[in-house]
């Protein structure tokens, strides 16, 4: 797995950053930053559309995605958001978004998608836990810009 690269600062916001880790059993994903741009928003969703194949071969039920540290979500990824959960119901795989922020929250009951996730409070989810970690560890594998196809 490739080395975590430090997120960088832009305009006092962090960019988002993606991590996965999974097992045979249990898989999990933690959105760490900002998705606040149409760039963002397309990295957001191939990088979950990649994840999302990944545990489909592995014939996984469902996919647990730590939210506490998503800062925000624009009209756009919030498409995204929307997209992927629909390909991975498609696909047999439930999403389970967990601890979504205040802000993020507000976002969603907005645009009305809030209602058509499953959304799970922070203490709800059952993924890896290394990935609710503050730090990850190395071994948690950063989904790279780039490298999501």
């Amino acid at each position: 797995m490739p080395a975590i690269d430090a997120t960088s600062t832009v305009i006092g916001m962090r960019k988002l950053a993606i991590y996965v880790s999974g097992k045979q059993d249990c898989a999990g994903v933690s959105l760490r930053g900002g998705c606040a741009d149409s760039a963002e928003a397309v990295y957001l969703q191939q990088a979950l559309e990649q994840i999302i194949q990944q545990f489909r071969q592995r014939d996984l039920p469902c996919l647990w995605l730590d939210c506490r540290h998503l800062e925000t979500l624009s009209w756009q990824g919030q498409r995204a958001l929307l997209h992927v959960d629909n390909l991975a119901r498609t696909a047999g795989i439930c999403l389970f978004w967990c601890g979504l922020n205040a802000l993020v929250g507000e976002q969603l009951r907005t645009s009305g998608l809030y209602s058509l996730l499953y959304v799970r409070t922070a203490k709800e989810y059952a993924g890896p836990l290394l990935l609710l970690e503050e730090n990850l560890p190395a071994t948690v594998q950063l989904v790279r810009r780039g490298e999501n196809r």
